[in-house]
Formats: structure tokens, C-alpha cells, sequence
């Protein structure tokens, strides 16, 4: 053979293996041959035939000695084992029909199938088993209700309803189901349900699995209806007018003709106009029609029960709450104690168009959404003492979250006198709480008697010295203190002195170390005897003690002090104190008597008690307003022609974002504000009373000033507002936003945070919605409570508002308990989408399947061939059989 047919046979062969590879389909073929059906599964791997001429290359140059029969035998022998290797590889199969069929049941044992429903499921099973059994057709069962389970075939098949059956999610049973069916084969699954769907969307997951082979059959789960009423709405008109009456519709299903009392609630109590009918209900929806009025501007919130002599199959679903928005005057809370005089400030609300509650502080609520129907809240000369955390906290929680305004108003009981130093509230001042120093009030004199002894040991006296070197600072330089540590004996720490010398005083306050007994006459008798030889106008001993001491002598001691013009306030610190003696100590010493538990507060009462005595945070003068600020709601109030206030708490700015609105001529706080979230805190340092503020709130324009005041700082309800689209199945609730400006421009790029809120205020869920396109928002929430819910939507761009939005909706009970009976037509739209049809009995779910193709693989005999070729090859290759 010639040299140059080698390159020529080896280029041939490449050329042909590329051209079948291009030519056959790189996906599998089918092809009849003899009558009957064939598939190749990798069909260019017959590319590899492509090289068979190499073959003939090999044995036309080959070395050995056969002979040319002989290698021309074993030449045939390669080529069709090579052959037979390409085509094991393309995998050939042989198509056949197949009747064997996969069976699935998912049995429905949510709370709305009864109990003979599901033993009637046990029994359909049970007949499934021993049919499927002898045809060697796969059986599964599972059972769901809020979500899927399988079920175990063993002897005895029993339906248990879950503890969490409240929903039925057939969406999530159907696809339970199908993954638990075998691969191969016709399949099908049986539904058994009553058609109550509360999640979910059976009928498009039906549809998509009978694109996969999967045929869907529904069975009825039928049961005598139970008696059962629900209570399934409760209508309020759309728009709800203050002291209008108007109708409440309360919507009722039931299952037969009975008797009940349905009542109403308005807020926390009875309906007024209508707190109770007795109605008799017939079988299917009745409407019961209720009076109603509501007084109140602002959310309000209804609530309907349904009152049955004989209960139902549903215990939990007799009650519907749902809220609203009542149209009217703007409402502001007022928050006096019995004493004060509110009667001006009330008129002069009401004179700016507002409506006034006027509430002592016992009264004031502890939760947020208990204000959410005042624009604003005024606190009129109250102490620390008045309002505890709680209600500190739900105060700045509505003003932060609800846009309320907040007004503190001055007193001689307020601020800095009413021990608010150190609160929540003061945090949330424009102002602080430690007014400079006047040059104008008496000089004081001040003893400070701290027990030392050994109970004092540890967190209790280092805050005790903390306390008396805060009091220091709040002294004037011509002011003059003293601090006594008293054990069994007192010893004078700081010796009486000029206030000025603060740093010294600090450094002998920090020596005090506990120990001893305890002994209060000898302190206060060295505390007497300092304050006798002290020029100042007044004189004043703080008596702090956590332990108990002889009473000998204390009380004709204190007169003595009394008649001299020295005042003695005591502080008991724990449980175990003289409380008797230190009150009586106070009574007869002119001061006063404080108790506490906590060591915490101590620093808090010193400074109240330095302040009261000294009254360095009043100033009693006739006081001109100066407006430092334009603000837009002090425009034409002619506040250069206001009158005098008589007096102010003297207080210090805080820096930005604080600002000062209204000022002394000395520069002194009169009015100052503070952004807390969504609303604003507002300080004013005089009072609202006939007092400092006589002339004022007699003067024409203050009820103008009122009105635009809490217009300017409440929560702007001029900003855009969008609307919200809700939509609730089941506990999952989707909300839509379409985001357009006032000229119908999309509103793109918005950070949309969305705040779910329960009937008390309280928030249960926080997401952000999605653009899903230019200007349309969506979210999808899942809930795990029930009740009446409000969303608050606050769109930002750049970390500013720029559009709100709220919307009202209700999930008052599962849906579950609102519908019996079978759903017949629901059920026969999943079938109808899964390709299936409703059966009655096992005879239409056995019946023949459809004849399924079934590859049947081929290629073991071509991996035979291919191996006996390769044995007889090697045979010839060491046998002789033809001569040369």
C-alpha cells in the first residue's frame, strides 16, 4: 500500500466521523424497524462508526504473518465489535406499552371534615389496599391540613386530626402527593376533601401536574353539616362622621334555625346607642342592623359577638372585631392633676377648634394605641412622681409611631422641680433640666448627712457620693455646703465652705468608705451646729439613711433647728428604714420625707430637694417673649404685642437638633422643640395656668397660637398620600401599592417600609415591598395572629419621606370556621384541571390507565456482541486455521 494512502485514510476517517457527528441529533430518536418501536437515547455516538476505515488502514499495514483469509477475518471480527461498541453507547431501547399504575390518596383532616368523614377515609383506604395489592400497583397515603403528611399502611389505618388544623392548603397536599408517587407508569392521586381551600391554588398546581403525567381525581368528603354559627363581617360605613349616628351591619351564617344575642362593644365598652339585640337567626347569612354613634375624632375600633344558648361545632369564631377612622374635630388629651386650674387652656382650645379631654395622670393610658386619637397631648405642671415608666414610654411611643404632639408645660411642680431629671421623658426634651444659676436668689446653706455604715457598703453609697457631687455642681459659687458621713459618730467629710471649690469637694465626697453602726441625733447635731455660724438666707439639711436608729433626742432637736430657720428633708433608701422617724423628722424639720427601693433614684431626689430649696429653677419676674425662630405658626400673631408672663422654669437648650422657638430677653427657653420620630416634643418653661401665664391665656390671639401650633407640629396630613390594595386568603395577606405623584408620574426607586399593627397598636410584622415594575409596589405577609390589623406604609426616598398610606383589614378567626358543607364546584375545578373527574367509589379511580410508552433498554446484547467478537478475534490472533 502506498506511503501517502495513510494520511489520505486517516483525513477521511476524521471527515466522516465529523459529518455524522454534525448530522446526528444530540437528542434521543425514535424509528420503527420490523413492526416494531425503537429508541437511541445518545444518538452520535454512532459518530464513532465514522473511524471503521481506520480499521482497514491497520490490517492493510499490518506486520504479522497471517494470512490474507485469516487477516481479513479478524479485520470483520474488530469492525464489528467497534460497531457494536458505538452502538451500546447510543443506548437503544425498545418501546413498549405499560398498564402499571402509581397510586396516591391525601386525605383531609382539617378541623372542617368530621369525625365520621374520616372514618368513612379509613374504610375507602383500606379498599384501595387490598385492590391495589394483587395488581401490583403502588399505593401511598397521606393526610394534610395546614400541611402534609404520609400516612404508614399498617393493620389498622386511622386518621388523626393534627393540634394545628385550622387551615387546608390542598396546593401543598397535591404536591406532597406527586413526590411521593413512583417515577415510571400511569400515576394518579385521589384528593378526598370537602373543597374548603384557605391557602393556596389547588387547581393550578393540578394543571401544571397533569403536564407531567400526573391525573388528578377528587373525592367528596361528605358529613352531615353540624350545627354552627360564625360571625363572618361586620360592615361600618365608608365614611363615619363625629356624633352621627349611623348603621353597624353584623353578618351571621347559620346551619339552622336558633336563637342569639348579638352584642356590640365600641373601644373597651358597650355600644352605646345599642349595646344588645336578641335575634333569630335563619339557616344561611342573616344581617343584623345596630345603631351606633361615635363621639370621638379619630381610629375607633368595634367589635360584634354572637351569644348562643347550645354550642356549636366552632367555638371561636362568635366574635369579629374590626376598625375605622371617625371624622371630626381634632382631639387633644390634656393631663392635669385634680388641683390645677385647666379651665382657661380648656376654653382656649376649644376656642382654636380642638376638642379637650381633660384626664388625671392615674388616668393617663400605658399603651401607644390608646392615643392614637388625639393630635396632641399637653402635661401641665406634673412631677415625675405623676407618671411612671409606662406611661412615659407609651407617651413617647405614640408621639414617635403615631405623630402626635407633645406639650410639656412649666409650674413650680415641673421640669427640674418635679424630679424629671434622669427619665425617659427628660431624654426626650428639647431643654435641659438644670437652669444657669441666678445672681438674683438668696445664698443657701446645705448640709448633706449621708449614713456610711456598714448596710451602706457597695452600690448603695457610691451613688449616694454621686448624688451629693451632683448637688454640688447645682450650687451657686456664693452658695455653701457641707457633707457629714455618719456611722455611730459623724465625721466631717467636706467642712462647710463656698460651693465654688467644686473640685475640692469632689475629691473629699470620693474618700467616704463604709462601716459601723448607725446613729442619726449626733449627725444632725453636727449638722446643726454648721449651719448655725453659716451666713445664708436659707438653711437646709438632706438627711440620707437606709438603717434604723434610737429616736432619742431627734425630735426636740429638730424643733430647735426649725426655730432657727434650719429645714430638714429625709431620705429613706430600702425596706428596713425608720419610715415613722424620718417622716416625723421631715414633718417637724419643714422639709420633706422621699422613700425608695432603689438606690438608682437617690441622685434624682437630691438634686429635686437642692432645686426646691434653693428655687434656682424659678424665676418669678414679668417676662417679655422673644421669637428667635421663623416659624410658619407664629406668622401674624403679633407676639411683639403679647403680654408679660409672670414666670418660667429656667432651663438650657440642648444642641441640634433641638431648636429654640421662643426666648426671654435674656435668652432663657421659653419655647423649644424636639423631632421624636413621626411626631414632635414641645417644651414650654412657663406654665398653662392663671399663675405665670394669667395674662396670656387671657390675651385674643392665644387661641390662634394653640391652633397653629399643633397644626405646625403634628404629623403632616397634607403629605402625598397612596393607596393601598389589600387582599388576604388564609393567614397570608399580599399588599399592592401603585406609586403615583399628584400629576400622575410614576414614583420609581422608593424604599417602601410597611408596619402591620394590631387593634392595640402593637406591631407584629415589618417588611419592605418590592418594585415589581416602575412604580408598583407588592409584599407578601404572612400572619400568625388574628384580630383587626391596620397597615402603615411610609415610602422614603434617600432616607426622607416623600408619600404615606394606611389601609384597615380583618382576620378575626381561621376561614376554616366559617365554611361547611362540601364545595362540589371547587372540587370539580381541580379535577377538570388535573385531567381527572369526581369519583364516587374506587371503580372509576382502578379503572385502566392509559398505556404508558416504557423504553425497555437494548443495549446489553450489542455489549455481548462486541465481547464475543473481541474473544473469537483473540482466538484467530493465537490459532492457525488457514495456511500462508
Amino acid at each position: 500500500m502506498s506511503r501517502a494512502l495513510v494520511p489520505l485514510t486517516l483525513l477521511f476517517s476524521a471527515a466522516l466521523t465529523a459529518i455524522l457527528w454534525t448530522v446526528l441529533p444530540d437528542e434521543g430518536v425514535t424509528f420503527a424497524l420490523g413492526g416494531e418501536d425503537y429508541a437511541l437515547a445518545h444518538p452520535r455516538a454512532l459518530a464513532l462508526l465514522g473511524l471503521a476505515p481506520i480499521f482497514v488502514l491497520v490490517a492493510a499495514r499490518s506486520l504479522t504473518d497471517l494470512g490474507r483469509l485469516h487477516l481479513a477475518l479478524a479485520t470483520l471480527l474488530r469492525l464489528v465489535g467497534f460497531a457494536s461498541v458505538a452502538t451500546a453507547l447510543a443506548l437503544p431501547s425498545q418501546i413498549e406499552e405499560e398498564r402499571k399504575l402509581g397510586l396516591a390518596i391525601a386525605v383531609d383532616v382539617s378541623e372542617s371534615i368530621g369525625d365520621e368523614a374520616l372514618a368513612r377515609a379509613a374504610t375507602l383506604v383500606e379498599g384501595a389496599r387490598e385492590r391495589a395489592e394483587p395488581l401490583g400497583h403502588p399505593l401511598v397515603v397521606s393526610s394534610f391540613a395546614g400541611r402534609p403528611s404520609r400516612v404508614a399502611l399498617d393493620a389498622q389505618i386511622r386518621f388523626e386530626r393534627p393540634e394545628e388544623a385550622a387551615e387546608s392548603d390542598l396546593e401543598a397536599a397535591l404536591l406532597h402527593a406527586a413526590s411521593l408517587l413512583p417515577s415510571d407508569g400511569a400515576r394518579r392521586i385521589l384528593l378526598v376533601s370537602d373543597g374548603v381551600e384557605t391557602r393556596g391554588d389547588a387547581a393550578s398546581t393540578a394543571a401544571r401536574l397533569r403536564e407531567m403525567g400526573v391525573e388528578i381525581f377528587t373525592m367528596p368528603a361528605r358529613d352531615e353539616v353540624p350545627f354552627e354559627v360564625s360571625l363572618v363581617d361586620l360592615e361600618l360605613p365608608p365614611r363615619i362622621e363625629s356624633g352621627r349616628p349611623f348603621a353597624v351591619k353584623v353578618r351571621i351564617l347559620a346551619t339552622k334555625e336558633t336563637e342569639a344575642r348579638v352584642r356590640l362593644r365600641q373601644g373597651d365598652l358597650p355600644n352605646a346607642a345599642m349595646p344588645m339585640t336578641t335575634v333569630t337567626l335563619a339557616p344561611g347569612e342573616n344581617v343584623v342592623e345596630m345603631r351606633s354613634v361615635a363621639h370621638a375624632k379619630g381610629p375607633i375600633t368595634y367589635r360584634a359577638f354572637v351569644d348562643l344558648d347550645e354550642p356549636d361545632r366552632f367555638p371561636g369564631n362568635q366574635e369579629i372585631e374590626v376598625s375605622a377612622v371617625v371624622e371630626g374635630r381634632p382631639r387633644v388629651l390634656v393631663v392635669a392633676e385634680p388641683r390645677a386650674r385647666t379651665s382657661p387652656l380648656v376654653a382656649a382650645l376649644a376656642a382654636s377648634g380642638h376638642e379637650a379631654d381633660v384626664v388625671a395622670p392615674s388616668s393617663l393610658p400605658s399603651e401607644a394605641s390608646s392615643y392614637e386619637r388625639y393630635v396632641g397631648v399637653i402635661l401641665v405642671n406634673l412631677p415625675s412622681s405623676a407618671l411612671g415608666d409606662a406611661r412615659q414610654l407609651a407617651l413617647l411611643d405614640a408621639t414617635r409611631r403615631l405623630g402626635i404632639t407633645l406639650l410639656v408645660a412649666g409650674g413650680d411642680r415641673s421640669y427640674g422641680l418635679g424630679q424629671w431629671e434622669g427619665t425617659r421623658l427628660a431624654d426626650a426634651l428639647p431643654v435641659r433640666l438644670d437652669g444657669e444659676k441666678r445672681r438674683d436668689r438668696p445664698s443657701l446653706g446645705l448640709v448633706l448627712a449621708i449614713d456610711k455604715s456598714g448596710s451602706m457598703a457597695g452600690a448603695k453609697l457610691e451613688l449616694a457620693k454621686e448624688a451629693a457631687k451632683a448637688t454640688a455642681e447645682l450650687l451657686a459659687p456664693d452658695d455653701y455646703l457641707g457633707v457629714i458621713a455618719f456611722d455611730s459618730a459623724p465625721h466631717r467629710v467636706v467642712r462647710m465652705q463656698s460651693a465654688r471649690n467644686r473640685l475640692g469637694i469632689r475629691r473629699d465626697i470620693a474618700r467616704i468608705t463604709a462601716g459601723g453602726g448607725t446613729a442619726i441625733f449626733p449627725a444632725l447635731d453636727a449638722a446643726y451646729q454648721d449651719l448655725a455660724v453659716t451666713r445664708a438666707r436659707i438653711k437646709h439639711v438632706i438627711l440620707l439613711t437606709d438603717g434604723q436608729a434610737p429616736e432619742e433626742g431627734i425630735p426636740e432637736l429638730t424643733r430647735l433647728m426649725r426655730a432657727e430657720g434650719i429645714t430638714v428633708s429625709t431620705i429613706g433608701l430600702g425596706a428596713d428604714v425608720q419610715r415613722g422617724l424620718l417622716e416625723s423628722i421631715a414633718a417637724l424639720g419643714g422639709g420633706r420625707s422621699h422613700f425608695t427601693n432603689d438606690p438608682n433614684h437617690v441622685p434624682r431626689i437630691f438634686m429635686h430637694e437642692t432645686t426646691l430649696v434653693s428655687r434656682s429653677a424659678i424665676v418669678e419676674e414679668l417676662v417679655t417673649v422673644v421669637p428667635t425662630k421663623r416659624a410658619a405658626f407664629l406668622r401674624g400673631l403679633g407676639l411683639e404685642r403679647a403680654p408679660f408672663l409672670r414666670g418660667y422654669v429656667a432651663t438650657k437648650m440642648k444642641p441640634a437638633p433641638s431648636e429654640l422657638l421662643l426666648a426671654t430677653e435674656s435668652g432663657d427657653p421659653l419655647l423649644a422643640r424636639r423631632r421624636h420620630g413621626e411626631g414632635m416634643v414641645l417644651a414650654w418653661t412657663s406654665d398653662l395656668e392663671p399663675r405665670w401665664a394669667t395674662d396670656f391665656l387671657r390675651w385674643p390671639p392665644f387661641a390662634s397660637f394653640l391652633a397653629q401650633l399643633l397644626r405646625e407640629h403634628r404629623r403632616d396630613e397634607s403629605a402625598t398620600r397612596l393607596p393601598i390594595d389589600v387582599s388576604r386568603r388564609g393567614d397570608r395577606v399580599r399588599v399592592a401599592i401603585d406609586a403615583l405623584d399628584e400629576d400622575d408620574a410614576l414614583l420609581r426607586g422608593l424604599e417602601s417600609r410597611l408596619r402591620v399593627l394590631d387593634a392595640r397598636g402593637h406591631v407584629v410584622l415589618e417588611r419592605l415591598a418590592e418594585e415589581r415594575a416602575p412604580g408598583y409596589y407588592e409584599a407578601e405577609l404572612e400572619l400568625d395572629a388574628y384580630g383587626a390589623f391596620r397597615i402603615e406604609a411610609d415610602h422614603r426616598r434617600e432616607g426622607i419621606s416623600v408619600a404615606i398610606g394606611d389601609a384597615r383589614f380583618s382576620h378575626p378567626y381561621p376561614d376554616e370556621w366559617s365554611r361547611l358543607g362540601t364545595d362540589d364546584e371547587r372540587l370539580a375545578e381541580i379535577a377538570r384541571a388535573g385531567g381527572g373527574t369526581i369519583v364516587e367509589s374506587l371503580d372509576d379511580l382502578f379503572a385502566d390507565p392509559a398505556p404508558i410508552p416504557a423504553p425497555v433498554p437494548r443495549h446489553v446484547p450489542f455489549v455481548l456482541l462486541a465481547l464475543g467478537a473481541f474473544v473469537v478475534d483473540l482466538l484467530l490472533r493465537r490459532t492457525r486455521f488457514f495456511e500462508r
